[in-house]
């Protein structure tokens, strides 16, 4: 037998309860994506510090020994110290590297020959044409200076060159690590 006496609860009550869920589940979701946000943020910002350097050249005339060829030293470095090759500059992978060069081309006051624009450029051995990293200060004017930033993503041992008319010879070795010592 039917009991007609009885009140279904759940469908005169219903929809006020459900109501009730979905908005206190609307709060809770809400609530979650907000702080997930936040945690996400402060992770962005705080972040792991990149490593970084910043290597100081200068490229010019060798005068000690009145060779007439050019060299590079490091800019705290007196004049005298300018060769090739090159001071070794070693870096670990992934590090943001900043180098300025200074074009101390016809300083000594030889100007046989001319003074010439300079570059630095970061290079495959025996691929000049091709820059690495786009480690690259294009060509910087005598008495000028030009800088590049870049960063190495590679572990191997490369050249760093000048390709500018009076820079024959002009060479070092750029050696990036898997470890993170400095060279």
């Amino acid at each position: 037998m039917l009991d007609t006496n009885r009140t279904d609860r759940s469908t005169s009550a219903g929809p006020g309860r459900w109501l009730a869920a979905a908005a206190a589940l609307v709060l809770v979701v809400g609530a979650a994506v907000v702080a997930i946000q936040r945690v996400g943020d402060g992770d962005d910002a705080a972040g792991p510090a990149l490593p970084s350097r910043l290597v100081e050249l200068v490229g010019g005339e060798v005068t000690r020994d009145l060779s007439g060829g050019n060299g590079w030293a490091l800019a705290d470095e007196p004049l005298s110290e300018l060769r090739t090759p090159g001071p070794r500059i070693e870096v670990p992978v992934g590090t943001t590297v900043t180098v300025t060069f200074t074009n101390r081309q016809g300083w000594s006051g030889n100007l046989e020959g001319g003074a010439a624009s300079q570059s630095f450029r970061v290079i495959v051995p025996g691929e000049v044409a091709t820059v690495l990293w786009e480690a690259d200060t294009g060509q910087v004017a005598p008495g000028e200076t030009g800088s590049t930033t870049f960063t190495p993503d590679t572990v191997g041992e490369y050249r760093y060159i000048s390709t500018g008319a009076n820079s024959s010879g002009m060479f070092g070795l750029f050696v990036v690590t898997d470890d993170d010592r400095d060279g």
